[in-house]
């Protein structure tokens, strides 16, 4: 998590304490991209805060096959001493190739490192036993959409589609 769960806990409380409980399910917390320590985190919360829809985004392909993210070799690049500026171009606009992507040696290897663990698939789909999560298709690679070609976005979309169904059932967000 980006920030704190005890400072996100405070922040939820106080959305919450907002407006009364008898306005229903108004408020939604959503996380991005399907990493463990947010899986964790929801986990831990949906019960607590029962009036909050937990809405949690996947890479189903990346869950599936353990891959991580571009943005995350970035940060590895620059914590050895790369320049960012650098780095990030040369990371981030290599070429595309929506289904090799997640097999890509490089990103197999960051989820072996904790900041970047990924939530399995038997842990995200715990996460929809609880009443009010939801589990969202984030798309496969999590490329830019508009970098890619109308083909290769087709391609992106239906491989995405077809992934998430396969692991989660059927898609809803």
């Amino acid at each position: 998590l980006t920030i704190s769960p005890d400072e996100l806990d405070a922040l939820i409380e106080l959305f919450l304490a907002a407006r009364p409980h008898e306005h229903g399910s108004w408020f939604t917390v959503t996380f991005d991209d399907g990493y463990e320590d947010a899986a964790d985190y929801v986990a831990s919360r949906a019960e607590r805060f029962p009036t909050v829809e937990f809405l949690f985004f996947v890479c189903p392909e990346k869950t599936d096959q353990e891959a991580g993210f571009r943005w995350d070799l970035v940060e590895e690049e620059v914590r050895g001493g790369k320049p960012l500026p650098s780095v990030s171009s040369e990371v981030m606009n290599a070429p595309v190739d929506v289904e090799k992507e997640n097999l890509r040696s490089e990103l197999k290897n960051l989820v072996k490192q904790s900041a970047y663990r990924l939530a399995q698939a038997t842990k995200v789909k715990g996460l929809q036993s609880f009443a009010n999560v939801l589990v969202g298709n984030h798309t496969n690679t999590h490329y830019k959409q508009t970098a890619l070609s109308e083909e290769q976005a087709r391609v992106e979309y239906e491989r995405s589609k077809t992934s998430f169904n396969k692991l989660f059932g059927e898609q809803r967000h």
